[in-house]
């Protein structure tokens, strides 16, 4: 993985993906990158940089060929989480833009107001009852 300063891209609705990452996913690649993402993110002082567009979670991502596959959908999860959040893109720092997405979205519902079509949904959300 290459980061500048272990600066992390991330799209703003991965911030929901790595907070509910459970060593699951695409393809064992996939995984593990996913994992040294997570790793990464628990560092003191992290801080990631908000992107709107392919970020480094997508690097292994199976579905991330000559750009998402699920791009539309992605999208709509991205302004949706921008919205809840009231984030922009940019440089954040990650334990500050964590905190604001576990005090904004507790329940399912909150959730699926963003992602609920999402084929992980079902185990994301029941992390929150």
């Amino acid at each position: 993985m290459q980061y500048n300063n272990f600066m992390i891209n991330l799209r703003p609705h991965h911030i929901l993906c790595t907070r509910f990452f459970n060593s699951d996913g695409y393809s064992k690649d996939f995984i593990l990158h996913m994992g040294k993402i997570v790793a990464l993110l628990n560092e003191p002082d992290q801080t990631v940089n908000l992107v709107l567009n392919e970020d480094d979670v997508c690097l292994h991502c199976p579905n991330n060929k000559n750009g998402c596959f699920w791009k539309e959908k992605v999208n709509r999860y991205d302004a949706a989480v921008l919205k809840k959040l009231n984030l922009k893109v940019g440089e954040l720092k990650w334990k500050n833009t964590k905190e604001n997405a576990y005090s904004k979205i507790k329940k399912t519902e909150d959730l699926a107001e963003i992602c609920g079509d999402c084929e992980w949904f079902s185990w994301c959300g029941s992390q929150l009852e």
